[in-house]
């Protein structure tokens, strides 16, 4: 009777998932996110944006990045990918990170790109190539500032993949996603 009991419910519990996922799927088909990243955050608002950045910076990437490897901490033999760009730094619209930036300062921008198991060679993207493949240019960036246990020190990181403005004429134009497409200099007291 007991085993009869936990099958009638194992069974009700995986119709209920199913369900949800179904329910889930079709709300997520319906949102902006279908224009997004997957598992970043996504803000229909630039006040938003503006606000869960650390820094906001225009600066001129280059096309050349380096690829650093670092290891997980308790996941031996796992490891984030990530591309550091050399940013130079224009102009600086919003700075609460610890160090106070100049103009023609170079910072790095670690930008994670996936997770590789070194033993099989196997890796796992984080985000699609085309969304945070970055060409030489002048950007707009919304920053974080955060101290990495990975690299031993602080490193500025994209608040989010979504939001990559590339300067195009006067304004910048969001290439990670169509949220927020565009963004004037002078929306951000940036001149």
């Amino acid at each position: 009777m007991k085993k009869l009991s936990i099958t009638v419910l194992s069974s009700m519990l995986a119709v209920l998932l199913g369900v949800g996922s179904v329910v889930a799927l079709n709300e997520y088909k319906k949102s902006d996110r279908q224009e997004t990243t997957a598992l970043s955050p996504a803000y229909k608002e630039k006040d938003k944006l503006m606000k869960k950045s650390d820094l906001i910076v225009t600066g001129f990437v280059p096309e050349q990045y380096t690829e650093v490897e670092v290891e997980l901490p308790d996941e031996k033999g796992l490891y984030e990918i990530s591309r550091v760009y050399e940013v130079k730094v224009a102009e600086s619209a919003k700075n609460n990170s610890s160090h106070a930036l100049k103009k023609d300062e170079m910072i790095e921008l670690y930008v994670p790109v996936g997770l590789k198991q070194k033993k099989s060679g196997k890796f796992l993207p984080l985000v699609e190539e085309e969304k945070i493949k970055l060409e030489a240019g002048e950007y707009l960036l919304f920053l974080k500032s955060t101290h990495s246990d990975l690299y031993g020190k602080e490193i500025y990181q994209l608040t989010t993949p979504n939001h990559i403005y590339k300067k195009n004429g006067e304004k910048y134009e969001n290439i990670g996603s169509s949220l927020v497409p565009v963004i004037e200099a002078r929306e951000l007291s940036i001149e």
